[in-house]
């Protein structure tokens, strides 16, 4: 059965770049955006895909990920205001499953405290991709202040060091060192 869902790349002058800029500020608080300058340059690159998602020819929102060799690394997803509560998420991480089937595919969530100002927010996020197959597997990231959770579709083991190589890999080992997170496995901590 054919999907109804595609993907097409998102290129600077492409006519999706304007919605894409608009969703991308919305969807996410700017401590956690990079300059699109810079993912769109990155997209240049064969490891990266910058995918506009429509849904029947309309426009649903974007993926940005990064491949290292099995690893397929949800950096930013986001599905329009108006698309959301629609099952439209759900249906994008089924299709992402196909797309990259075989692959790892990882993603990391802001880890829910209680203290949290968007701790509600953080609890909606997480139960929804733990409804879809999605589980924490013990790798955290220490950005700033601030710590995610790295969740693997099925629970499929990510090594530490190969969540590093992917991170370098992308940033580069310069922006890596000036970026500086600090990732460990709460796993080898409990041991």
């Amino acid at each position: 059965m054919k999907s109804s869902f595609n993907f097409k790349e998102v290129k600077f002058l492409s006519a999706d770049y304007k919605r894409i800029k608009k969703l991308y500020k919305k969807a996410f608080p700017s401590e956690q955006r990079l300059p699109l300058w810079f993912l769109s340059l990155r997209a240049l690159k064969a490891k990266v895909e910058f995918l506009a998602i429509y849904y029947q020819n309309e426009f649903i929102g974007f993926f940005y990920l990064v491949n290292h060799q099995e690893i397929t690394f949800v950096l930013y997803l986001a599905v329009a205001a108006e698309h959301r509560g629609k099952g439209y998420g759900s249906k994008v991480l089924y299709e992402l499953s196909e797309l990259k089937k075989g692959q790892k595919i990882i993603l990391d969530i802001e880890s829910p405290y209680e203290d949290a100002a968007n701790y509600e927010q953080r609890i909606k996020r997480k139960k929804f991709y733990l409804k879809n197959n999605y589980n924490f597997i013990g790798l955290i990231m220490e950005e700033d202040k601030e710590k995610y959770e790295v969740l693997s579709l099925e629970g499929k083991k990510v090594e530490e060091a190969e969540y590093i190589t992917l991170l370098k890999d992308f940033y580069t080992p310069m922006l890596f060192r000036i970026f500086n997170p600090k990732i460990y496995s709460l796993n080898k901590k409990n041991q």
